[in-house]
C-alpha cells in the first residue's frame, strides 16, 4: 500500500502535454510512498502513448485507469475508488499542470502537523503574478489572519471559516490539493457537473468535516495550456451553455443540501442569478450571431430550474435599452 497517491484525470487533444506534467511528479521527493493514477477519460491522445519510453522504475508507480469520457469529476472519483482506502493522502493533479519539485514535500511536512486539508499558491495559465497575491490585493486573502506553522516562513494554519471562504472567494486550485485520505475514504466529487463546480463542491464539504486547513504561500503549480473546458468557455463557444448551467447547477445544490447564515445563502443567490442572466445572453448571443444552440442539456434545465426563464424579459429588454442608448 502506498501512502500517497497522485490522481490525474486525462483527457487531451495534443501529445506531449500529460508527459510533461508526469515528468514534474516523477521529480518529487524519491523517499516518497507514491502511487500515481493517471485516469483516461476516452482521450483523443492516449495516456499510454504519451508514457511510452519511462525507465521502467517510473513505470512501477504509473497505473492507468480507462473510461468511457464522463467528465474530471468522475474520471477523479474512478481514480478514488480504485485507491486503498487506508491511503494516507491523496494529491490532485489536472493532466495540463505542473507541480513544482517541492510541492508533495511541503504538503506532507504540513499534514503531519495534524492537517487534514493542504493547498498552495499558484500560477494561471500564463500568469506572471499568483493567484494568492491577486487575493492579497483584491482584498480576499489577508496574511495576517492566519497562523505561521512554527520554523516555517510560508506554511499557514488557516484560521478562518473556510466553507464561507469557499463560497464568497475560493482560493483553492485543484491541482495544489493534498488531503487526508484515509479519514474520508467515502467523499467523492459530484460527477453531475462536468463543466464546473465539481471541486468547489468537494472542497465545502471537506470543509463542513474539518477545520484543520493548512496552505502555503509558495507556488507550487504552473497552471497549463491543454484542454480547459472553463477558462475556454466565452458567449458563443462550444461548452459555454455547458459551463453556464454547471455554474447555476453547482449553486442549486448548495442551496438544497447546506443550512446557510443569510449572508452565505444571499451571496449564492445574487451569484445564481447572475448566471441565470449570462445564460440568457448566451442564448441571445447565439440567436444574433446564427450560431448554433449546441447543448443537449439546455431543455432539461429550463424544465429544473424555470427561474431561468424569467430572466429572459429583463436581459432582452436591457440589451435593447443599451443598444438604443448608444445607436
Amino acid at each position: 500500500m502506498k501512502e500517497i497517491a497522485a490522481v490525474i484525470p486525462y483527457y487531451q487533444t495534443k501529445p506531449g502535454i500529460l508527459r510533461r506534467s508526469i515528468s514534474a511528479v516523477l521529480k518529487q521527493d524519491a523517499s516518497l510512498n507514491l502511487q500515481v493514477v493517471i485516469v483516461d477519460d476516452a482521450s483523443p491522445v492516449p495516456a499510454s502513448a504519451e508514457l511510452d519510453g519511462l525507465p521502467p522504475s517510473a513505470l512501477e508507480s504509473l497505473t492507468i485507469l480507462t473510461q468511457n469520457n464522463s467528465g474530471a469529476a468522475a474520471a477523479r472519483n474512478r481514480a478514488l475508488d480504485y485507491l486503498d482506502p487506508r491511503t494516507k493522502y491523496v494529491a490532485f493533479l489536472d493532466s495540463d499542470d505542473v507541480w513544482t519539485e517541492v510541492h508533495l514535500t511541503n504538503a506532507i511536512s504540513a499534514l503531519e502537523k495534524g492537517f487534514d486539508f493542504y493547498f498552495s499558491d499558484f500560477f494561471h495559465i500564463g500568469g506572471t503574478v499568483s493567484a494568492f497575491k491577486r487575493a492579497v490585493r483584491a482584498a480576499r486573502l489577508n496574511l495576517q489572519d492566519h497562523k505561521l506553522l512554527a520554523n516555517s516562513s510560508s506554511s499557514y494554519q488557516y484560521m478562518g471559516d473556510m466553507f464561507t471562504q469557499i463560497i464568497f472567494a475560493n482560493l483553492i486550485g485543484t491541482s495544489t490539493v493534498v488531503y487526508r485520505f484515509h479519514k474520508y475514504p467515502q467523499l467523492r466529487f459530484n460527477d453531475t457537473l462536468v463543466y464546473a463546480g465539481e471541486d468547489y463542491c468537494f472542497w465545502l464539504a471537506l470543509a463542513r468535516s474539518t477545520d484543520k486547513f493548512v496552505f502555503s504561500t509558495e507556488c507550487e503549480c504552473q497552471y497549463g495550456r491543454g484542454v480547459n473546458i472553463y477558462s475556454g468557455s466565452n458567449w458563443g463557444t462550444p461548452h459555454s451553455l455547458d459551463r453556464l448551467i454547471d455554474d447555476i447547477k453547482w449553486r442549486l445544490y448548495v442551496l438544497r443540501t447546506y443550512s446557510l447564515t443569510r449572508t452565505q445563502h444571499n451571496h449564492i443567490i445574487s451569484g445564481l442569478n447572475a448566471f441565470r442572466k449570462s445564460l440568457i445572453l448566451d442564448i441571445a448571443h447565439r440567436l444574433s450571431h446564427h450560431k448554433p444552440i449546441v447543448s443537449s442539456r439546455l431543455f432539461k434545465h429550463l424544465l429544473k430550474d424555470p427561474m431561468t426563464i424569467t430572466f429572459i424579459g429583463p436581459v432582452l429588454w436591457a440589451k435593447l435599452l443599451n443598444r438604443k442608448a448608444y445607436g
